[in-house]
């Protein structure tokens, strides 16, 4: 199989995670597809008393490889953030294409509510409670509380929003969360799987990751936007799969399979699929307005 380099987000207690709480979930980034199978084959091995669980897939993950799709039902993305780049945007019609060519059902549509903005005015301080509490932990490993110069600005800043959230925002939060989940999740009544950018745009420099002492928040504008596609299934709880599509100027750019819970083994069949069949290498693109093989 050729390397592809995916990275798989699971679906939420299909591995299980010493955080119990509804957005984090254990995901892999492996080499190949098949990797991916056999690693999620481990992790998904069941323990007793977990919070949050999914079923797991009878038959195993790597046997799911060598069986064949049917015919799929797949929603290419068709309403992109303002932050979307036009060459991010070919490269998710030009994978359509190509999965029309393997015989699926393709059209365009759109999720309701994948943009959607939480109502509950204390959902920031309920996450950053997550990173506050994720900072303690990397203190009790090496024995000591980080010091000021161990954290960025603005990681610090977002933590220390964190420490005055309280158990009933975190109610609130969770309570706003599974409203907008249930109807989120009808989309994939009608489809088995939406294809969509994995981030607006390509890597950013380096420069643009720094921290500014002066601003701490500065740099989260540049980059936060990063998280449009991405942060939508951590909410929802769906598997997501993120494959790379496509090089330009030798920056790689990403696509991502979502479907519905407890359809990982589809989504690594569907991806291993494109790799058999050399519709998804990494491919050079020469125009970012008129991406082709």
């Amino acid at each position: 199989m050729r390397s592809v380099y995916p990275g798989h987000k699971p679906t939420r207690g299909l591995v299980s995670s010493s955080w119990a709480h509804p957005q984090v979930t254990e995901g892999i980034l492996t080499r190949s597809v098949r990797d991916a199978a056999a690693l999620i084959d481990v992790l998904s091995q069941p323990e007793p008393g977990p919070v949050f669980a999914a079923p797991r897939r009878l038959g195993g993950y790597p046997a799911a490889l060598l069986r064949p799709l049917p015919p799929l039902r797949i929603a290419i993305l068709d309403q992109f953030t303002s932050d979307t780049t036009t060459a991010t945007r070919e490269v998710v019609s030009l994978v359509g294409r190509r999965l029309a060519e393997l015989g699926h059902h393709v059209e365009t549509a759109t999720p309701a509510g994948l943009y959607y903005e939480d109502p509950v005015r204390e959902r920031g301080l309920a996450i950053h409670a997550l990173l506050a509490q994720a900072l303690a932990d990397a203190g009790d490993l090496i024995g000591r509380p980080l010091r000021e110069d161990e954290t960025e600005p603005y990681i610090a800043m977002i933590a220390q929003a964190g420490q005055s959230s309280t158990a009933r925002h975190e109610l609130q939060r969770v309570a706003a969360m599974q409203d907008w989940s249930r109807a989120f999740c009808r989309f994939w009544s009608d489809y088995d799987v939406l294809v969509c950018p994995t981030t607006p745009f390509p890597p950013q420099p380096v420069k643009d990751w720094q921290p500014n002492q002066d601003e701490p928040m500065e740099p989260w504008s540049r980059w936060g936007p990063a998280l449009d596609y991405t942060d939508p299934f951590n909410r929802s709880g769906q598997p997501a799969l993120s494959v790379p599509a496509a090089v330009l100027d030798g920056l790689p750019y990403g696509v991502q399979l979502v479907g519905r819970h407890d359809q990982d083994a589809m989504l690594l069949q569907l991806a291993a699929a494109l790799q058999e069949t050399a519709a998804l290498p990494i491919w050079p693109i020469a125009d970012p307005a008129a991406v082709s093989l």
